[in-house]
């Protein structure tokens, strides 16, 4: 009995998972930026924030079933190998990111709840209630947090993609190609 092939791609559903991902990261950071030049009590800025915390959600909803097939899957071998430093610093990178993709969206959430308002369920005039009875110094905490985080992740994320297209243009190893 012979050894099945590894895999050279990663599975269809991992592949689109991490693309709607990106998609969805790059709308949330368009969203917020677009917001920062609406007008202060307008409602092109009201439904600019609705939308980053709509979108925000549905990233969080999408990180649980990519943690699942990446713990469940792992990750197809690449060629050629890469030495382990390489290797080591792809497993931190990967790690900030899951974790930027979870942490980022809890801490949005925690930053409208710690007004005391209710989450809005965009477009349907429904929300979902605050446990906190509301309080300004963590609210303003909880979003400045937030904030931080994201300005540090366009570094990560620039990282990570700077590190896609070494692989593929200078390196020339199947890293980007297992995702296509």
């Amino acid at each position: 009995m012979t050894d099945a092939p590894a895999a050279t791609r990663f599975p269809p559903r991992q592949r689109a998972l991490h693309w709607l991902t990106f998609g969805l990261v790059a709308i949330t950071y368009l969203l917020i930026e677009l917001r920062e030049d609406a007008p202060r009590g307008s409602a092109l800025r009201t439904n600019l924030l609705q939308s980053h915390v709509l979108v925000g959600l549905a990233i969080l909803v999408l990180v649980w079933p990519r943690i699942w097939h990446k713990l469940r899957l792992g990750s197809p071998p690449i060629t050629p190998p890469l030495q382990r430093w390489q290797t080591q610093l792809s497993a931190l990178t990967h790690f900030a990111l899951y974790a930027f993709l979870l942490v980022q969206p809890i801490l949005g959430v925690l930053t409208i709840w710690m007004t005391g308002r209710g989450l809005p369920i965009f477009l349907t005039g429904l929300e979902i209630p605050s446990p906190f009875a509301g309080n300004h110094d963590w609210h303003e905490w909880f979003e400045d947090v937030h904030k931080q985080l994201g300005n540090v992740f366009y570094w990560v994320i620039g990282l990570h993609i700077a590190a896609a297209l070494y692989h593929h243009f200078l390196r020339r190893d199947d890293s980007l190609t297992r995702l296509l």
